[in-house]
C-alpha cells in the first residue's frame, strides 16, 4: 500500500506539520510514501495517471533525519502508476484546479483520495458554514458588496472580522472594532482576491482573547484537538501570525459542536476536517488542508496521527465516486 501525498512545496514542509507526521506514521506502519508536488501528476497516453516525486520505502533512523533528507530533495524522484492500493491525500491550500482534475480522474480508477475532490469543492470555501444554520457559529454574511457589509457590521456589538471566502492562515483578515466605510473599503479589499470577489463577514467573539481551539474531526469522531493563542499585535489566533499552542480538553461543548455539523461533513463526502472553535461557536471548518495533530499529540496527550493513518489503512470509509 502506497500513500501519495500531495503538496504545494516540499521543501516547505515542517517536522511539526500535520503532513509530515501522518507520512512518518504511514511509514512506520510500512506503507510506501511518495511526496508529489502539483506539477508532478501526468495523464498518460494509455488512461493512466501517474505521480512523480520523492518515494521512501523504509524508516529512517529519526525524523529530523528524515526531515532533512526529504526537504532538502535528497532522494531520488520515482515515477508510479496510480490504482487501487494507493492512498492519496491532497494536502495544499489552496489547491489548484488541474490537481483536483487529477484527483477526480484517479477517483474514477479506484484509487481512494481523502478529502475526496467533490468534498474539497463543496466544503472548501467559508460560505459552506454560513450556510448551515443548524450549527452553532457567529452571525455571519458573504457578499461582495461593502455597502452590505458595512450595515451588517453596524449590528455588531464587539466588530466584525471581514476575511478572504478562500484563504487560509489568518491571510487577508481584518479586525473592525469601529467600523467606518473607508476602513470597510479598505477591509473589503484586502479580503476580495482577483480570482474571488466574496468575503466572509462575520461578528467578533469577546472570548477570542482567550484563544481558539481546532478540533481534529476523523469520520464522524472528535480524534483531538489544541488551543492557539493569538501573537502580540495580531488578532489572528494562527501559528503562522505569531500564535503560539497549549493543551486543551474536549468539552461537552466542543462534542455538541460536533455532533450539529458530522451530519452535514458526511453528507458531503468529508473524511478529515479541522474545526475551528471559540466560545463553543464554528468559526471556520478546513477541510483542503486540516492540521494540528502534531500539537494536539504532544500537548493534549491524544494518539490523532495514529488514529488517521490506522482508519486509513484498517477501516477507511469508501470515497463517493
Amino acid at each position: 500500500m502506497r500513500l501519495v501525498c500531495a503538496v504545494r512545496r516540499v521543501a516547505g514542509i515542517s517536522p511539526t506539520q500535520t503532513t509530515f507526521q501522518l507520512a512518518w506514521a504511514a511509514l512506520r506502519e510500512g506503507l510506501t510514501v511518495l511526496f508529489v508536488e502539483p506539477w508532478g501528476f501526468e495523464l498518460s497516453a494509455n488512461g493512466a495517471i501517474t505521480a512523480t516525486g520523492a518515494e521512501f520505502h523504509t524508516v529512517p533512523k529519526t525524523q529530523d533525519q528524515w526531515h532533512g533528507t526529504l526537504t532538502g530533495r535528497n532522494n531520488a524522484k520515482s515515477t508510479v502508476e496510480l490504482n487501487q492500493d494507493d492512498i492519496v491525500l491532497l494536502r495544499m491550500t489552496p489547491i489548484p484546479s488541474a490537481v483536483l482534475s487529477f484527483a477526480r480522474l484517479a477517483e474514477q480508477r479506484g484509487v481512494r483520495v481523502y478529502n475526496p475532490p467533490e468534498a474539497i469543492a463543496l466544503t472548501g470555501p467559508k460560505s459552506w458554514l454560513a450556510n448551515l444554520s443548524d450549527v452553532d457559529s457567529p452571525a455571519t454574511i458573504v457578499t461582495s458588496s461593502t455597502k452590505s457589509a458595512l450595515n451588517f457590521a453596524r449590528e455588531a456589538a464587539r466588530g466584525v472580522v471581514v476575511k478572504p471566502m478562500n484563504a487560509s492562515g489568518g491571510a487577508g483578515a481584518t479586525l473592525l472594532t469601529s467600523p467606518n466605510e473607508n476602513l470597510m473599503r479598505n477591509a473589503m479589499r484586502d479580503a476580495r482576491s482577483s480570482k474571488n470577489r466574496y468575503a466572509i463577514i462575520q461578528h467578533y467573539l469577546a472570548k477570542a482573547e482567550e484563544g481558539e481551539k481546532r478540533l481534529l474531526w476523523l469520520d464522524g469522531e472528535l480524534v483531538g484537538g489544541y488551543l492557539r493563542k493569538r501573537g502580540e499585535d495580531v488578532f489572528q489566533h494562527n501559528l503562522q501570525r505569531g500564535g503560539t499552542p497549549h493543551p486543551c480538553e474536549i468539552t461537552a461543548g466542543d462534542l455538541k459542536l460536533s455532533n450539529q455539523i458530522t451530519p452535514h461533513l458526511l453528507k458531503a463526502g468529508v473524511w478529515l476536517a479541522g474545526i475551528d472553535v471559540i466560545d463553543d461557536q464554528v468559526l471556520e471548518v478546513n477541510t483542503t488542508n486540516p492540521g494540528g495533530a502534531y500539537y494536539s499529540d504532544k500537548l493534549s496527550g491524544t494518539q490523532a496521527t495514529q488514529r488517521i493513518i490506522s482508519h486509513l489503512i484498517v477501516t477507511p470509509r469508501k470515497t463517493p465516486v
